[in-house]
């Protein structure tokens, strides 16, 4: 087994060695670890900081299990650095260990930087309410973020709102609506897919141009499985976008 102070040293790292070291600091996830994790959020070097909570974050995560081993020591430091942190790079690494933990006191911390002028840490934002989007405070968040200035953030709002949220409400339903002719085609997608999931049949006319189009995109395809209320069945496994599009019609009684 190498030593945990190298395999953190790697972990720091900007190359494959490094996502390797994380992988194994995540699975080793021993209170020696944990203890040097700890020690780096306090390190006055950022590139450490970050590092230390990319590690708690999953530490003692393995591929079978999804809970980390230490939950409330993780949540207090990721909890502390976004409370004090000012360097960009370790407020990320702070929101996206966040959505790993999923402890929804962290939401609170996660909303004060919804309007940060950063864009990759308000999509970092986006992925932690993301992960817990279940929450009506932090649905309300991703509905703020799905008009951001970044195609990126709102894509990622957009998604955990539509298709990794439960919720359902007027204004969930609009924030997806606005977004249906959204400049960006993933978020018009994610948009797409997550009307359908709640049955909003306003998403009809837009899903069937684009099933109509030259490349049917994923979404399209999720988003009329939803509405036909079919899931991985043989006999449409082939079916074309005009296939799609033609059930549709039949289904909800539409005109050619």
């Amino acid at each position: 087994m190498e030593d945990i102070a190298q395999l953190f040293n790697l972990a720091k790292g900007d190359n494959a060695d490094a996502d390797s070291a994380l992988r194994a600091l995540h699975h080793l996830g021993t209170e020696g670890v944990l203890d040097q994790a700890i020690s780096w959020t306090r390190s006055q070097d950022p590139v450490e900081r970050a590092c230390a909570l990319d590690v708690l974050g999953q530490i003692g995560v393995t591929s079978g299990n999804s809970n980390n081993r230490y939950p409330e020591i993780a949540f207090n430091a990721i909890a502390d650095t976004l409370k004090h942190e000012t360097d960009i790079h370790v407020l990320c690494s702070a929101l996206i260990s966040s959505a790993h933990l999923r402890d929804h006191r962290a939401i609170p911390l996660c909303l004060l930087l919804i309007e940060h002028p950063d864009s990759e840490l308000r999509y970092a934002v986006a992925c932690a309410l993301g992960s817990m989007s279940n929450n009506p405070e932090a649905a309300a968040g991703l509905i703020a973020l799905t008009h951001d200035s970044d195609p990126k953030v709102r894509d990622w709002a957009t998604f955990g709102l539509g298709v990794l949220g439960e919720l359902d409400s007027p204004e969930i339903r609009q924030a997806l609506m606005d977004r249906i002719d959204d400049s960006d085609n993933d978020v018009r997608e994610e948009a797409a897919a997550g009307l359908a999931k709640r049955m909003d049949l306003r998403i009809l006319p837009m899903l069937i141009a684009m099933l109509k189009g030259p490349e049917v995109p994923v979404r399209a395809i999720e988003a009329a499985d939803l509405l036909l209320n079919k899931k991985d069945s043989p006999d449409q496994s082939d079916w074309s976008g005009e296939e799609y599009s033609a059930r549709l019609k039949i289904r909800f009684g539409l005109a050619d």
